[in-house]
């Protein structure tokens, strides 16, 4: 998501007169941004000895998808702010293979969750251009649970948290915004390497509401004794940030 400071560019010439700035400077800003990232994924995944190929189109995502919920939220004071993000969706899928005594029945349910927490700071602002640097720890948890005939076969847990140092652009231009982000993250502390990126285009309709359309990926390379998780997220992500 873009960053709040872009958002006073559309103020007036009055607006931008001395005191407001003091005072806006002393305020916290503060954005709510529900998404929804239309994303497909590729990799694999290693599982004990056994490597299994992934590849879901954002059609297969779709027709499989259970639940989703995506928020990104953000206050910023002065140069300094925060920013949390959170992922959570829920894949499930049913099968049945025929059986010379008996039908069987795989039913497939990926869990996912990623959540982000961090600080920004502003270091370069000038005529509607903006550069924050980014830091702060990422969250990742995975659950694969394979049943047949209702029987557990495999119920797999992964979950790592990562650090990420990372920097993000900003350009306004009266009522509209062009912006993107990059971070790297992971450094064998959490997954040996993981990285995120987004660009993103802007509207502002109002000094409350802006929409936003761009394109995100996200990647961790985790490997340990038990599993392995390689696989690469991406796709368009749109959403409507609320600003107060």
């Amino acid at each position: 998501c873009l960053p709040v400071i872009g958002f006073a560019q559309t103020e007036t010439t009055e607006e931008k007169s001395e005191p407001t700035e003091k005072k806006s400077e002393k305020s916290w800003q503060w954005e709510l941004t529900p998404n929804l990232w239309l994303m497909g994924m590729s990799g694999d995944i290693s599982i004990k000895d056994r490597t299994v190929p992934l590849e879901l189109s954002l059609e297969d995502i779709l027709s499989n998808l259970k639940m989703a919920f995506m928020l990104h939220a953000e206050a910023k004071h002065g140069k300094w702010g925060i920013m949390a993000d959170i992922m959570s969706a829920k894949l499930g899928s049913e099968a049945t293979h025929n059986g010379f005594f008996q039908d069987r029945t795989v039913d497939v349910e990926i869990k996912q969750f990623i959540g982000e927490l961090g600080g920004t700071y502003t270091f370069l602002q000038k005529d509607g251009f903006s550069m924050d640097a980014l830091a702060g720890v990422r969250y990742f948890d995975l659950n694969i649970d394979v049943t047949t005939n209702n029987i557990d076969f495999e119920d797999q847990d992964l979950n790592f948290v990562d650090p990420f140092i990372g920097i993000r652009l900003a350009n306004y231009w009266n009522k509209f915004g062009l912006g993107g982000r990059f971070d790297i993250g992971g450094f064998g502390i959490g997954s040996d390497f993981s990285y995120k990126y987004n660009v993103m285009a802007a509207y502002e309709f109002s000094k409350l509401f802006q929409l936003e359309l761009g394109y995100q990926g996200y990647k961790p390379d985790y490997n340990d004794d038990k599993i392995g998780y390689n696989v690469a997220s991406a796709g368009f992500i749109i959403g409507g940030s609320f600003r107060f």
